[in-house]
């Protein structure tokens, strides 16, 4: 009997070594697929080379699978951030990325990245899909719920300045100069 019980224990022993060594294989071979294919899009000072949205489809696609591998909560979090920003800036999609910002602030809304994510989704809506409604609202809960965040003070700008161009903004600072002058 206790030789059985030793058996099965150590079955159970080389079962879980070898799934986490292949949990670890599966983790090491994301990150180098993930060097790869930063290598491929970024340029060495940090721009973006040109025609990269297939290649920035996989690598938001890699993002996504490390952080649900099992790695600590701060890498996760910052492989979705990172994963939002590629999907957003190479890729153009603004639907992947908000879903990606919505997934950090709903899986780890204790995590100081949430807020991040929050404003960055409203960023999104507000300036690169001119949805100033959505925008609005999602701009008005940030305040709500994070007085204190450092984005606070443009959070604020931004709901005074939706929908207005450039050209708008500089006529109301003129207009304000001259009201204090």
């Amino acid at each position: 009997m206790k030789k059985l019980l030793y058996i099965a224990t150590l079955s159970v022993a080389i079962f879980a070594i070898n799934a986490c060594k292949s949990d670890t294989k599966a983790t090491v071979d994301l990150t180098t697929t993930i060097s790869n294919l930063e290598d491929s899009i970024f340029t060495k000072e940090g721009g973006i080379k040109p025609l990269q949205q297939e290649n920035g489809r996989k690598l938001t696609t890699a993002y996504e699978e490390y952080a649900a591998s099992g790695v600590a909560d701060t890498v996760a979090i910052e492989a979705l951030n990172k994963a939002a920003a590629i999907a957003k800036n190479v890729t153009g999609s603004y639907a992947k990325s908000i879903q990606l910002l919505k997934q950090i602030y709903t899986d780890y809304p204790e995590s100081p990245r949430a807020a991040d994510a929050e404003f960055l989704e409203a960023y999104t809506y507000a300036n690169d899909l001119q949805d100033y409604d959505t925008a609005q609202k999602l701009y008005m809960a940030f305040t709500k719920k994070h007085p204190n965040h450092p984005m606070f003070s443009t959070t604020v700008l931004e709901l005074k300045n939706l929908g207005k161009t450039p050209e708008m903004m500089i006529e109301e600072f003129k207009k304000m100069n001259k009201e204090v002058k």
